[in-house]
């Protein structure tokens, strides 16, 4: 609520599609344990930009991800089954009009639009591994909508605020470790640039050096 009163804008939405296989992954979907970064063209700016404007344009990037890959211990947890994942941003004001609906699923307009993501996403996948569309055995749909709930946010902003370096220029106070309460710190991705794991290890990082007080630059400079 402070970010909103402060003009800060929320980061995108996301859309994450949960893919459920009744096969082994071994020989059979052969899913990479790495992760992939789908994108149309180099252009991401202007391909943002033109899918910001028009859902039904070209999704400007996927991520996809298949868990089971990456767990040595999967096939002997859960045999013959395997898991992909798949996200994509999108504007919560697509969804907004199903906020108030108390029962989604029985909206047919939602139901025919969570059905028009899904499909773009399994093309996605299908795409990068040929064949995987006709072998899903169970699908789940998360729109922003489930994640103002899962999350406890507003706007289905799972990655926080906008990662933007204009942030750091106008609320410098704001998007720093140290706070008005002594001995109080904040960390995470907010403090950084970006999403996920990587950036709040670096959100971590600021954090670390503010409450070295200097000592840990000092140190880190002895080392070199």
């Amino acid at each position: 609520m402070r970010m909103e009163k402060l003009g800060i804008a929320p980061s995108w939405a996301t859309l994450t599609l949960h893919l459920g296989f009744n096969r082994s992954n071994d020989g059979d979907l052969d899913f990479s344990a790495s992760n992939h970064y789908v994108f149309p063209s180099l252009h991401h700016d202007k391909n943002l930009a033109s899918f910001s404007g028009k859902f039904t344009r070209q999704i400007p990037c996927c991520y996809v991800t298949c868990p089971s890959a990456k767990d040595a211990s999967w096939p002997s947890r859960w045999p013959n089954r395997t898991v992909l994942t798949i996200q994509c941003p999108v504007r919560y004001e697509w969804f907004a009009e199903w906020q108030s609906t108390k029962n989604r699923s029985t909206c047919l307009e939602y139901v025919q639009f969570t059905e028009f993501w899904t499909d773009r996403l399994l093309n996605v996948v299908e795409k990068l591994y040929p064949g995987a569309k006709l072998k899903v055995h169970t699908k789940s749909l998360k729109t922003p909508l489930d994640d103002n709930k899962r999350f406890g946010v507003t706007r289905g902003e799972s990655g926080g605020v906008e990662e933007t370096v204009e942030k750091f220029f106008k609320y410098p106070t704001e998007f720093s470790p140290g706070t008005d309460v002594t001995g109080l710190y904040m960390t995470g991705k907010d403090l950084a640039v970006g999403a996920g794991v990587a950036n709040g290890l670096w959100g971590g990082v600021a954090t670390v050096f503010a409450l070295s007080k200097g000592r840990l630059r000092e140190y880190a400079l002895s080392c070199v």
